[in-house]
């Protein structure tokens, strides 16, 4: 199922395992936010253009932080993250924190054809374990929505097994990751930023599409149905 032109005109999008046409069909309303979250969305110069001091990456003491500001915000929210997460939080999108565990019980095997009469098998061992998830920084209605705009890109490995994980556990239908598209550092960080700055600021080691798809493609999602959208250039306001 194709999305709409408009959007994809602006985002570069990938899937899997049909995870638009399960959110168009399956989770309408969540959709519809999406797509209007993901038009609204610009991706200002002022989001940009900060002192070479500050570092827009996430601090990683805080899997649920999202992007951060680390030099002078000391854990803030950098301005894409916080924009996207708002509009979301608008349309009733919660950050959500996942308990689960598993539990197995053993009971003894009665040989023998049983008779409803007969008195249940008993256990006689019952472990559990616990399956730890990390939070989720956007969930509405089995719908889980993470933004890597510039994180430590170990974090793809994270989202992309708790989309797999909560998926298992019936908790997420389908996963979706907002990300940049690798363009941006041509089109827009080294003209505005310099070289040297753009490389220190947003390295190759941090979250883009490029260190995304080999991953998805590689089936770090499981069977959860997963959606990427990239920021690209077209999204670029150069007056705000």
């Amino acid at each position: 199922m194709p999305i709409p032109d408009d959007l994809a005109a602006l985002y570069e999008v990938h899937e899997w395992r049909n995870g638009i046409a399960l959110l168009e069909h399956a989770h309408p309303e969540e959709w519809r936010d999406i797509v209007e979250v993901l038009r609204e969305f610009r991706l200002k110069r002022s989001y940009l253009a900060k002192s070479a001091a500050e570092d827009d990456v996430d601090d990683a003491d805080d899997d649920s932080a999202g992007d951060t500001a680390a030099a002078a915000g000391g854990g803030n929210k950098s301005g894409i993250a916080k924009a996207l997460d708002a509009a979301f939080t608008a349309r009733g999108w919660v950050e959500a924190l996942f308990d689960t565990q598993v539990n197995v019980t053993a009971s003894r095997r009665l040989k023998g054809k049983r008779k409803k009469s007969d008195p249940p098998s008993e256990p006689f061992d019952a472990m559990t374990y616990a399956a730890p998830t990390h939070n989720v920084d956007c969930y509405k209605n089995h719908v889980a929505l993470e933004v890597e705009w510039n994180n430590k890109n170990p974090f793809f490995d994270r989202d992309l097994n708790n989309f797999r994980l909560l998926f298992d556990l019936r908790s997420v239908e389908v996963g979706v990751i907002i990300t940049r598209c690798d363009t941006l550092d041509e089109e827009i960080f080294e003209p505005l930023l310099g070289k040297k700055d753009s490389k220190s600021r947003y390295g190759k080691t941090t979250t883009h599409m490029g260190k995304l798809l080999p991953l998805l493609q590689g089936g770090g999602g499981g069977g959860c149905p997963v959606i990427v959208f990239g920021i690209s250039p077209a999204l670029y306001d150069p007056n705000s």
